[in-house]
């Protein structure tokens, strides 16, 4: 019974009206004094705010939202107090000081957001520096003193100080993996670049001539390891008595540099360039180059770049891409897709592309995990996979050391299996790379949704705000990758698009009649040809010295 009375006088509690919280006398007072301290009246509004709330937390009700209205309503009332104008004059005035603390925390909000747009993640203990450093030419009482000196010498005291200022600017613990990506109000206006210049690339062929959609990106081998977390044995095992021992994984670091295409039949000869770092003998043993060699093609190993992806790798690797296309449709055109890598973007790669005929489409800066197959699908599974045959090559030796060799085995096995024996055509499509819009996944539609995804090419400023470089640099750059493709024998040229004038001719691969085999002079190198192509055609880059003389790069008669 007396349960039930004290419910029912609950109930009528809460019926009856309760007053609108709204800030008292001695808060009025405080909320003008800062609003003489600071120039900013969103910040006054703010700390208003979060002394209503916090009043409206303990005691419910209704709670009045300030308003520019209601601080001038204050400031009107209490501008001229006593109270107001002795803590204007006494910069060691307990009230103030304690607002000082509240507006230095302002300072590092201000900072913390600054360095946040620009995709910079701020340590946690950065905070607490920062904000003590900002106190060192402020006067100080002998309560903010001691506030301070309490920080910086107990760690206790900086968790505490660092929960609070979390909660009291709304600031989120978690992982920093937004920061690495662009303000989202940049990210349609990007993607939408991409899907038209994409779009652009596969319509300015002839049609008779099959495009083939490649995509390349790196990736660390020797960073994949098994996760950290995993079941442990509890205090009651026998085996949780025991000294664990350390697992250990041979080699030395290694790049992959790994690439996947829209055509399920070039999926299985495109080049899967692995760079080993070897050290200054450039080479490994012969057993070692005998296990890397078990993996067969479209497995390479180049063993002169340190692992490190250079211009040096990358114009190989290029030209071993287009050899391994046209083994397979001699007449395809090559639409690449890079990230923004500086070795990517360079001229030496870019003018490369060109000659071979690559058209190269950059995917915009800090939307690769977005855009980028490779980086959205493709190694989240070579890795899970990857990992799971390190687990079972442990299981199945019974020991914890993985040799060098066991590791080159593991990896050709899962690169094998996740990029010569896969199909990537709707993952390809999904990201707009096969340039219908109705295939889009649901995040990148929704992005792009009401954006105009015609086909055309980009701008100077359209580049610089993809490559994340000044317009006179993207400017530069443009001349290179918007060339005209050649045609097939009998079929029209492609037409550029309206209102770009290519600088350059149209390009034609400079093609020279098989010579016979030049002597070669002691102590001189004569210059070659580089790559034999079939019915005595060779292919020849132009020289230094022909590219300055301003000679023509038309083909000559065969």
């Amino acid at each position: 019974m007396k349960q039930i009375q004290s419910d029912l006088k609950k109930l009528h509690d809460d019926l009856l009206p309760r007053p609108a919280i709204s800030l008292g006398f001695t808060k009025q007072q405080h909320a003008v004094l800062l609003s003489k301290l600071c120039s900013d009246p969103q910040l006054v509004l703010y700390w208003i705010q979060k002394e209503i709330l916090s009043g409206w937390r303990r005691w419910g009700g209704i709670a009045e939202l300030p308003s520019a209205a209601m601080l001038a309503k204050l400031q009107t009332a209490h501008e001229h107090s006593a109270f107001v104008q002795t803590a204007l004059l006494e910069p060691l005035h307990p009230v103030r000081q304690k607002l000082m603390r509240f507006l230095v925390e302002s300072l590092v909000v201000e900072e913390l957001l600054a360095f946040w747009r620009r995709g910079v993640q701020m340590p946690p203990g950065e905070v607490s520096v920062r904000y003590l450093r900002k106190w060192r030419f402020l006067p100080q009482s002998s309560s903010t003193s001691g506030h301070l000196s309490e920080i910086t010498q107990k760690a206790s005291a900086q968790k505490a100080w660092s929960r609070a200022f979390r909660a009291r600017w709304n600031l989120r613990w978690g992982n920093s993996a937004d920061t690495r990506m662009c303000p989202e109000e940049l990210r349609g206006r990007r993607a939408a670049i991409l899907l038209r210049w994409l779009r652009w690339a596969r319509s300015n062929v002839p049609a008779t001539r099959p495009v083939v959609v490649v995509n390349m990106d790196e990736t660390c081998l020797t960073n994949i390891k098994p996760r950290k977390r995993c079941l442990l044995p509890g205090a009651d095992h026998a085996s949780a008595k025991r000294v664990r021992a350390a697992v250990s994984y041979g080699g030395p670091r290694t790049t992959l540099l790994a690439a996947i295409c829209d055509n399920v039949a070039l999926q299985k000869v495109l080049p899967q360039w692995r760079l080993p770092r070897t050290g200054k003998a450039k080479a490994f043993q012969a057993p070692t180059t005998a296990v890397y060699q078990e993996a067969g093609e479209p497995l390479y190993t180049s063993y002169t770049t340190g692992s490190w992806l250079t211009q040096a790798t990358m114009v190989p690797w290029l030209t071993s891409l287009r050899r391994a296309i046209h083994s397979v449709q001699p007449d395809a055109h090559i639409v690449l897709c890079l990230d923004v890598c500086s070795v990517h973007t360079s001229e030496r790669v870019m003018l490369h592309a060109r000659d071979l005929g690559i058209r190269l489409v950059f995917i915009p800066a800090s939307l690769t995990w977005l855009l980028q197959p490779l980086d959205t699908h493709i190694f989240v599974i070579f890795k899970r996979l990857l990992r799971k045959y390190m687990f079972d090559a442990l299981a199945v030796k019974g020991t914890s050391t993985l040799s060098h060799h066991d590791m080159i085995r593991l990896h050709s096995r899962a690169i094998r299996q996740t990029f010569v024996e896969q199909d990537f055509r709707s993952r390809l499509e999904g990201a707009g790379f096969s340039g219908d819009g109705a295939l889009l996944r649901g995040p990148l539609a929704s992005i792009v949704n009401g954006s105009d995804l015609a086909g055309r090419p980009p701008t100077a400023s359209e580049l610089a705000e993809v490559m994340n470089v000044s317009a006179d640099r993207a400017a530069s750059k443009l001349p290179l990758l918007l060339w005209v493709p050649r045609a097939a024998p009998g079929d029209a040229p492609a037409v550029p698009a309206p209102g770009l004038v290519p600088v350059l001719p149209p390009y034609v691969p400079r093609l020279v009649r098989l010579l016979p085999p030049r002597p070669r002079v002691a102590g001189v190198r004569l210059p070659g040809l580089r790559v034999v192509r079939p019915m005595g055609i060779v292919t020849r880059s132009m020289t230094a010295a022909e590219r300055s003389s301003g000679l023509s790069s038309q083909p000559e008669a065969r």
